[in-house]
């Protein structure tokens, strides 16, 4: 698919979706066509996102997009339609991988949203490892290694053995650290990603 027939196909399936979200009755014809959309886009392996669902739509507690996007797995890029600003989520499968170029807008908002993920989560940890709630930090840690780059998890599984272990000062030391490799890591990522 050419970027004209992708912005095309991508336009006509979010018609019907906000047409759908709005309890407008679609006829047989109709739904048809929406699924034949869903099923190309699928194939592609593309993604569509309204802008005011991206916040929801990529959270990581929902999937693993973000994720994806942060270590280069998955492109993002967007653009404005008649309704509202559109992101298209490019898996690697996708023929348009290689094709695509990422803006730096459309990164920054990546960025900023795993980030801002990261950041609670850490905060979150922090807080309930200070309080002395070992269970709910470790939920927690769960939580941050699901988002972390594959490099990174054995520094979360040290972080749970001293948690399991009641090695508090150690865990804390060690979430700590954790936090700051997670800051250059996406830092390094950031620059490489934009040049």
């Amino acid at each position: 698919m050419i970027e004209k027939e992708l912005k095309r196909l991508v336009e006509k399936y979010v018609y019907y979706i906000k047409a759908k979200s709005s309890k407008t009755v679609l006829s047989p014809e109709e739904l048809k066509t929406l699924a034949e959309l869903e099923d190309e886009l699928s194939r592609e392996d593309i993604k569509v996102v309204l802008e005011e669902e991206f916040v929801e739509e990529l959270s990581p507690t929902r999937s693993s997009y973000l994720k994806d996007i942060i270590e280069g797995k998955r492109k993002i890029i967007s653009f404005e339609s008649e309704w509202e600003r559109i992101y298209l989520i490019v898996g690697s499968d996708s023929a348009l991988f290689r094709q695509i170029h990422e803006t730096k807008e459309d990164l920054r908002a990546a960025f900023w949203l795993y980030f801002y993920h990261m950041k609670n989560l850490f905060r979150n940890a922090l807080r309930e490892l200070t309080r002395g709630d070992l269970s709910r930090a470790s939920s927690m840690v769960i939580a941050i290694k699901q988002l972390l780059p594959s490099f990174l998890r054995e520094d979360a599984d040290e972080v749970l053995s001293y948690l399991r272990n009641r090695e508090l000062d150690y865990a804390l030391e060690k979430l700590k650290e954790l936090r700051n490799k997670v800051k250059k890591t996406l830092i390094s990522s950031w620059r490489s990603r934009v040049g």
